[in-house]
């Protein structure tokens, strides 16, 4: 896809000051030797729709999607990418004219950012946090890319979880993914059904809620291996308290890159590589500490 002028791309969300991604794509233009801008627009939920018309009339041809609008962004564009259908979230938009296009490369992030743990992983259970669009994401690629056994979803409301799960669960051809309150997945746990991973897929943790952490918490570290967090603060409790545990971590940064990437090349047709534009931070004043 080619474009006359610079790129103009932004990210979509609430209370968004904290994210990285204007840096990210910086580096992306530089790397594909491009000019580009990136503007924030930070809205409410029932202002996804204005903001995106907004975006698309100031030259804006791609939009990122984060928290808490992934879910309201499906019903906001005018066509949606089959596995963004499956998930039930869209975090990434194509703007061509009056067409709005919703995919979602947060899977293919999830899968980018936990090969080097493949082993520990395939045929195994995960547990993740949350049901919500990112969580999907993530339980998409567990079960698809790794061959997970089961993936359970921990929440605090079991039935609007199962409804939002259902159509994912339906699209298996292996697997299983399922919904729990925490208090039954502590049972489980205490009965040896150990998990290969627990994912953090809520913001509790992250830059707006680095005061917060899941209640019960601590229980289920003690039966996990490997713990990943979606957010990439360096002052993330979740993920203190998982080192204190002895788990093995690691946080969403490599998934934001990939992810980003793969937007760009939707947005593009353009390829920039993932792991030698997670390597340009590695050592830079701008790296996300550890």
């Amino acid at each position: 896809m080619k474009r006359a002028g610079p790129l103009h791309f932004g990210l979509l969300g609430r209370n968004i000051a904290y994210t990285r991604s204007p840096e990210l794509f910086r580096r992306i233009f530089a790397r594909d030797s491009v000019a580009g801008e990136f503007t924030l627009y930070d809205c409410a939920t029932h202002e996804v729709g204005d903001a995106m018309t907004r975006a698309g009339r100031s030259g804006v041809s791609g939009l990122c999607v984060t928290v808490p609008h992934k879910e309201t962004a499906v019903a906001c564009v005018t066509a949606l990418d089959p596995v963004a259908e499956t998930i039930g979230a869209v975090n990434c938009i194509l703007i061509t004219g009056a067409e709005a296009s919703g995919y979602n490369t947060d899977w293919l992030g999830v899968r980018f950012a936990l090969q080097a743990e493949r082993k520990r992983l395939v045929g195994k259970r995960a547990v993740l946090i949350g049901a919500g669009g990112a969580a999907r994401a993530v339980a998409y690629a567990l079960l698809r890319e790794f061959d997970m056994e089961r993936v359970t979803c921990v929440v605090r409301d079991v039935a609007q979880a199962r409804v939002r799960v259902e159509r994912l669960s339906a699209s298996l051809s292996r697997g299983e993914i399922s919904v729990s309150p925490l208090a039954e997945v502590e049972r489980l746990l205490t009965r040896g059904e150990g998990v290969a991973a627990l994912v953090n897929c809520t913001p509790i943790g992250g830059p707006n809620h680095n005061m917060e952490t899941t209640p019960g918490i601590d229980a289920l570290l003690g039966h996990a291996r490997f713990y990943f967090d979606l957010n990439y603060n360096a002052d993330n409790p979740m993920i203190q308290r998982a080192r204190a545990a002895g788990c093995v971590v690691a946080d969403g940064f490599p998934m934001l890159v990939s992810q980003a990437v793969e937007s760009y090349r939707i947005w593009t047709g353009r390829e920039v590589s993932a792991q030698g534009l997670l390597d340009d931070f590695v050592g830079s004043p701008e790296a996300p500490p550890k």
